[in-house]
């Protein structure tokens, strides 16, 4: 599909988890070698160990991969796209009914389609922000569930994130974490969206965000 603009993580930021993911990967690679290698003399413990760390090895790539590589904002004029996880805020399967596993998951993603000349208001903000300017049911009981979880991983994740908040009427809303977004790029999709519909609402709380005036000439 071609967009007119589309903003995910910066390039920056992608360099740093690639090195990083390469790095695991070539331990995973080490991991397998010395499995196999236990295997053959018959060290069944070591071998066990190898394997489980090996799972768990496998398992942090791909949420990492799913975190960093997956997620995107873009727009066509007549639709902004949103590329998110399921859960709305978290790269794991966050509702995965045993709850141990919940984070050695990934979370499956969705693309959704928001027709421009529908879109009331836009907000960049943490979510606190987002809950002190608009009134929206749907999305205060969304983040309570993380804000009350007993898992303190998710509190804090989502506590200080920064969320694109599009808002069409009343409680009929969609959000997405853009935490080390390329700010130019979402820039340039608000520049869009707002010359396509000059009735949107800017509310931006968010430091890299406030004071930005669009373009819409």
């Amino acid at each position: 599909m071609r967009y007119l603009a589309k903003a995910a993580t910066g390039g920056a930021y992608r360099r740093r988890n690639t090195i990083f993911m390469l790095i695991l990967s070539v331990l995973a690679i080490v991991g397998i070698v010395m499995m196999i290698y236990s295997i053959v003399k018959g060290s069944w413990l070591f071998a066990a160990s190898y394997f489980i760390a090996l799972i768990l090895l496998i398992t942090y790539l791909f949420i990492r991969f799913n975190a960093v590589y997956v997620t995107y904002l873009a727009t066509n004029a007549d639709n902004l796209y949103m590329k998110n996880w399921d859960n709305n805020f978290l790269p794991y399967d966050v509702n995965n009914k045993i709850g141990i596993l919940a984070e050695f998951v990934p979370a499956k993603t969705k693309l959704i389609a928001i027709p421009v000349d529908e879109i009331k208001t836009i907000s960049i903000g943490t979510k606190n922000y987002i809950k002190r300017n608009i009134d929206d049911q749907t999305f205060a009981r969304d983040i309570e569930r993380f804000e009350k979880s007993k898992d303190f991983y998710q509190k804090r994740s989502i506590s200080g994130m920064d969320i694109f908040y599009v808002g069409l009427g009343k409680d009929e809303s969609y959000y997405m974490p853009i935490m080390n977004f390329n700010k130019k790029a979402v820039k340039k999709i608000l520049n869009i969206v707002v010359s396509c519909n000059s009735d949107i609402e800017l509310i931006l709380g968010s430091r890299d965000y406030r004071g930005f005036t669009p373009k819409t000439t």
